[in-house]
């Protein structure tokens, strides 16, 4: 999927200008660094990504998540 496809879908502008590629699976594999196996999971600006399913070193299904809001101690 185009990253700006998915960005549109989810409502939230990532920030993806510096890297050399456009689609989620490229940045799936930037953030794990290595080809995910289902279950693996990355986190970025606030998204959880699970990878669900992997063929012939292609990611075929991602699940995609927010976190909740970090909370901020009271004063």
């Amino acid at each position: 999927m185009d990253l700006d496809d998915l960005s549109e879908a989810i409502g939230i502008e990532l920030e993806t200008d510096e890297y050399d590629f456009e689609t989620l699976g490229g940045l799936i594999l930037h953030l794990a660094g290595d080809i995910p196996s289902p279950g693996d999971e990355v986190e970025h600006e606030g998204l959880l990504f699970r990878v669900e399913g992997v063929e012939d070193n292609r990611i075929l299904g991602v699940r995609v998540e927010r976190l909740p809001e970090p909370e901020t101690p009271e004063a």
